[in-house]
């Protein structure tokens, strides 16, 4: 089945995916690991990270959530991107 996510569920899936990012980044950093390593502990925090009520919420609750949390969406947004183009990066110098 073709499913096409209306605006507002993308909006709300990108913005839970940039809080995904933000919180691995603070997993990691409390490791105190990194490089290879750190990525050993992601099945632990996808765990963690499925049965946060972040998955709940509407998107509105999302964006006040985000909101309480003293960030602004576009500054998640952009450290989103920044994640993905850095990821797109090293996997292309590990394949050449």
């Amino acid at each position: 089945m073709i499913i096409i996510p209306s605006k507002s569920e993308k909006t709300q899936s990108t913005l839970i995916d940039s809080l995904r990012i933000l919180a691995w980044k603070q997993h990691k950093s409390n490791l105190k690991v990194t490089g290879p390593a750190a990525y050993s502990a992601y099945d632990e925090f996808d765990a963690e990270w499925r049965k946060h009520e972040i998955h709940l919420m509407s998107l509105a609750e999302v964006q006040a959530y985000i909101a309480e949390l003293g960030y602004e969406e576009a500054e998640l947004l952009d450290n989103r991107s920044r994640y993905y183009e850095l990821k797109a990066q090293l996997n292309r110098n590990s394949a050449a």
